[in-house]
């Protein structure tokens, strides 16, 4: 059972998923109405404060000034995103709500997306894409109510949103088992951080399948959790068989250097390249939507040291690899006898053929079970 608070802009389906979750039979609060926000675009503290104090689950939606104070009260706070464009013509096309129908309002809105929806995303603990079906948003949010644990738990790049791997979970989800992408921390990216709250997620069973750089922590993660977890590596970095590492090697974290502000803050990994670099990388659609949720990693990140758990290459582990960019981990995979594949395709194959890379993640993951 879980307290949480669904978030973002108008038109990016805050109250049409608060409704199918009350079908569903969820105890849910929409604070656009009923009184739930005064003058001032503020909550009712009094009244909020007696709500959670009052239910153990229940799914507020709301985005108002003082909802900050409330951020520690809630086990998760999800934001709900669209593009601006999209939110523009839900807004002016809606019939429950007259916000949002007028050039005045709905340039407010486009200042909103632009200064407001960053802070909600540093605060966000899940972002989900606000143009997916209903029926799969409901469903997603259920699963943070129900259970903190998955079958499939995709770690993301700390580089990447997490909501670019919503489409591999929802293909991954297609022969019953769950998935789901797990949140990158809010605010500042450390890896330690990472570890412990990853590890969290991670039940009995559960098949973790870390991507890219998040390939350095997760036999950490899978040892923290204390759990009979498998890896299936997804074009993915490995650590060491044994031994302290860096989460950078060293001509990678030369690169790095270039990268970054004065604050020590790298760019979004969407702009360390030219544009045409990244087109047969990230489908053309998806783009804007990955440049958006992007976050600014630390460039100390990258200088942690880790160590490997001992023997963790003799554990339940398999790698799949998406062309030839790890080459050299694809090929320790086949020195320590993992089940591995190959599929063509770029380092995000998974946004250019989510069905593809599920059936490939499945069939290795059913290998593992018949060892």
């Amino acid at each position: 059972m879980a307290r949480v608070l669904i978030t973002g802009m108008s038109g990016a389906g805050k109250t049409t998923l608060l409704e199918e979750l009350a079908r569903r039979g969820h105890v849910t609060v929409d604070t656009d109405y009923d009184g739930w926000e005064l003058p001032g675009a503020v909550w009712d503290e009094p009244r909020m404060d007696a709500l959670l104090a009052g239910h153990a689950d229940v799914i507020v939606s709301g985005t108002v000034e003082n909802q900050g104070r409330f951020h520690d009260r809630f086990d998760h706070i999800v934001l709900l995103s669209a593009p601006v464009e999209v939110l523009l013509h839900r807004v002016s096309t809606r019939t429950n709500n007259p916000y949002g129908r007028t050039e005045a309002e709905q340039a407010d809105i486009r200042e909103y997306v632009r200064t407001v929806e960053p802070l909600l995303r540093r605060s966000a603990t899940l972002e989900l894409d606000g143009r997916r079906p209903v029926d799969e948003l409901a469903t997603a949010i259920e699963s943070l109510s129900t259970s903190a644990t998955s079958d499939l738990l995709l770690l993301p790049s700390p580089l990447l949103p997490a909501s670019a791997y919503d489409g591999l979970a929802v293909a991954l989800t297609r022969g019953g088992t769950t998935a789901r992408a797990a949140p990158t921390p809010t605010g500042t990216v450390d890896a330690t951080r990472l570890v412990e709250e990853w590890s969290a997620l991670v039940g009995s069973g559960t098949v973790v399948i870390p991507h890219s750089n998040a390939g350095f922590v997760a036999p950490l993660v899978r040892a923290l959790a204390s759990a009979n977890a498998s890896l299936v590596f997804m074009d993915a970095s490995l650590p060491p068989d044994s031994g302290t590492y860096p989460l950078a090697p060293p001509r990678f974290r030369t690169h790095l250097d270039g990268l970054a502000d004065d604050e020590g803050l790298l760019l979004p990994w969407t702009r360390w390249w030219p544009r045409d670099a990244y087109n047969d990388v990230i489908p053309a659609d998806q783009f804007d939507d990955v440049d958006r949720g992007c976050p600014r990693v630390p460039l100390a990140y990258f200088d942690t040291h880790l160590t490997a758990p001992d023997g963790w290459t003799s554990s339940r582990n398999a790698y799949l690899a998406f062309g030839g960019t790890y080459v050299d981990e694809l090929a320790r995979a086949r020195d320590h006898r993992w089940p591995h594949a190959t599929l063509d395709g770029g380092h995000l194959q998974f946004l250019v053929e989510p069905n593809a890379v599920a059936d490939a993640i499945l069939a290795l993951v059913a290998e593992l079970s018949d060892r």
